[in-house]
């Protein structure tokens, strides 16, 4: 790294816990978030023919590679919590990886095949995205995550964990709900935007504001 004109990172977050190993370089240290393409994201919306959804249920949506990192198990037991509670929802999780095998016999244990929905890798997952209820992020940790940059976008409600770039990109309680890595904090929040229409209606007029 001494070696490097600037050492460029991320977000603030990576940055600061770079400083922390290496403190005598961060003035050749610089932050530059994960690019994304809005007019690309917006025009793939409209190309799109739209994902069918039940319209009856509350419709979720995570995107990611599945990988342990993204926390899919999180969503799976939490989906679990919520339909013992007895709300009516649905949870898409686009992306594949090797975690597909756990969590789809992780699913099946739990019975909840019938509302916890492994789609995989699609090339338009903006679909899914713009068409859902609430984008959920449940990852345990992220440098800058770049798909709640595009919910963000679109204007989605969101929940997402206290992790990297989370609050440089989001205003809790404003712009979205941030939990903590556990369950319970991610069911709470979720059962806040199921229940609350005028909530979840908040989050996306603040959004479109911001953008």
């Amino acid at each position: 790294y001494a070696k490097f004109d600037n050492i460029v990172t991320v977000s603030l977050d990576c940055k600061k816990n770079l400083i922390t190993k290496f403190p005598n370089l961060k003035d050749k240290m610089l932050v530059l978030p994960n690019i994304v393409d809005r007019d690309y994201i917006i025009q793939s919306v409209k190309e799109s023919q739209g994902e069918v959804f039940d319209k009856d249920v509350i419709n979720i949506v995570s995107v990611g590679r599945l990988t342990k990192e993204k926390g899919g198990d999180l969503a799976v037991d939490v989906c679990k919590m919520l339909l013992d509670k007895g709300y009516n929802i649905a949870w898409y999780w686009v992306g594949d990886g090797n975690q597909y095998k756990y969590l789809s016999e992780k699913i099946k244990k739990l019975r909840i095949q019938d509302r916890f929905y492994l789609v995989g890798n699609k090339i338009n997952p903006y679909t899914y995205m713009k068409n859902c209820d609430i984008y959920v992020q449940p990852s345990y940790y992220e440098a800058y995550c770049t798909t709640t940059n595009e919910a963000r976008i679109l204007c989605k409600p969101i929940i997402t964990t206290d992790v990297g770039g989370m609050r440089e990109q989001f205003i809790d309680k404003y712009t979205a709900l941030i939990s903590k890595i556990e369950c319970e904090s991610i069911c709470e929040n979720l059962e806040k935007l199921i229940i609350d229409d005028k909530l979840r209606k908040s989050l996306e007029d603040n959004l479109k504001n911001k953008n």
